[in-house]
């Protein structure tokens, strides 16, 4: 894979209609957590790999702050989880979202 190449996740969210939505297609694909470099991803943000319009950050920002939470850390480099329905049910405080 290359900067040059569509990303999945993008591309699942582009086709989302929902935060829920976008869960339900993450569990399609047997996707449990989102490891994040975020040396990497800043190195690579003149490559537009976030090529998704304002609507579209709206669904993955209410997916995030509904099933996400971080795990693990190490200096720039997040470990998160994508929680079941159940536990996102929960009160529970999302990750601050550098993705965004």
């Amino acid at each position: 894979m290359s900067v040059y190449n569509k990303t999945p996740l993008i591309e699942w969210i582009k086709q989302a209609k929902s935060a829920d939505g976008l869960y339900a297609k993450l569990r399609e694909e047997k996707i449990t957590h989102i490891l994040f470099n975020l040396p990497e991803a800043v190195r690579l943000s003149g490559f537009n790999i976030f090529y998704w319009n304002a609507e579209k950050q709206g669904i993955f920002s209410q997916f995030w702050q509904k099933y996400v939470r971080e795990i693990h850390r190490h200096e720039w480099i997040f470990l998160y989880e994508i929680m079941s329905p159940e536990e996102a049910s929960k009160p529970h405080v999302a990750p601050q979202n550098f993705i965004l």
